[in-house]
């Protein structure tokens, strides 16, 4: 589904669909579609443990985070390594699942744009390199940003319930 409201393209494991945003102006349409469809035949299970893996993991962040404020919790330290490991954890999952789509688009993309090409010439086969190098720049520097940023957000999930943890402790 390629609908104008979407604004980010995705694929969504427990109904096994796939959004697309309105991409229809960008040259990376293919390969954003191509990253999606990669997801869509990915090992369900995995896809599966990581939708369901994550969203455990952010409630119990939250729960930690609300319960600790409430003085129920008092184990910081055990509460920290807990949310440290989940966080890795769901980082690994995440970061295989991204990675393996967007190496995996590229030649996808590259594929159906030449075999494109054959049967409505609306380009030529060193457009369709240049397009094709032009995806390796993004991913060059996208795979890399998009994994920090799934690290970064671990990171920053440790970082607040530090804070929340030592002002506790403070407190007291």
């Amino acid at each position: 589904n390629e609908d104008s409201k979407d604004k980010t393209s995705l694929y969504i494991a427990i109904s096994n669909t796939i959004l697309i945003a309105d991409i229809k102006d960008t040259y990376t349409r293919i390969q954003t579609i191509a990253h999606e469809c990669i997801h869509s035949i990915q090992s369900r299970k995995i896809l599966l443990f990581n939708f369901y893996f994550t969203n455990i993991y952010i409630i119990y962040f939250i729960l930690s985070c609300i319960l600790t404020i409430t003085g129920v919790l008092k184990y910081y330290s055990l509460q920290l390594i807990i949310l440290l490991i989940m966080g890795f954890l769901q980082y690994a999952i995440r970061s295989y699942l991204e990675n393996d789509a967007m190496i995996k688009a590229r030649y996808l993309a590259k594929e159906y744009m030449e075999e494109y090409i054959k049967e409505n010439p609306v380009c030529n086969i060193e457009e369709v390199e240049k397009i094709y190098k032009e995806y390796d720049e993004i991913n060059k520097i996208g795979i890399p940003a998009y994994n920090l940023l799934l690290f970064r957000k671990c990171i920053i999930k440790v970082g607040i319930y530090s804070a929340m943890a030592l002002i506790m402790l403070l407190i007291k």
